[in-house]
């Protein structure tokens, strides 16, 4: 499995960080009283997304891990959590999105681990 490459940042900009967890609960109505909720699955999907500042080396570098080591998004990859630092396997859960100055690059990133 691929490990996110030393060469670039280990974390979003300040600002940027979000973190989401996913979903997991359903409600089934009662013909009387409340509706009884319970856990969809036993585990569950964290979304987190961020947006980096990196060189024009350091974009081509993360283009060339999610569209070679990566397979465009399909393969898993081992990166510390932005949220926690802790080791997770992550996928992106869509494409990076590079936005080009005269200078630098930001790079938006959405990605997402299984509990």
């Amino acid at each position: 499995m691929p490990a996110w490459p030393e060469s670039l940042p280990r974390c979003p900009i300040g600002g940027s960080y979000n973190f989401t967890p996913s979903g997991n609960v359903v409600e089934t109505p009662n013909d009387v009283g409340d509706v009884i909720a319970r856990r969809r699955f036993t585990g569950t999907t964290m979304n987190e997304t961020g947006t980096m500042v990196l060189t024009n080396d350091e974009a081509e570098t993360l283009y060339q891990f999610w569209s070679v080591s990566c397979a465009q998004g399909a393969l898993e990859f081992i990166m510390p959590s932005w949220r926690d630092g802790v080791l997770r396997d992550y996928r992106f859960s869509q494409p990076p999105q590079f936005n080009r100055t005269a200078t630098r690059v930001f790079c938006s990133l959405s990605l997402r681990y299984s509990l």
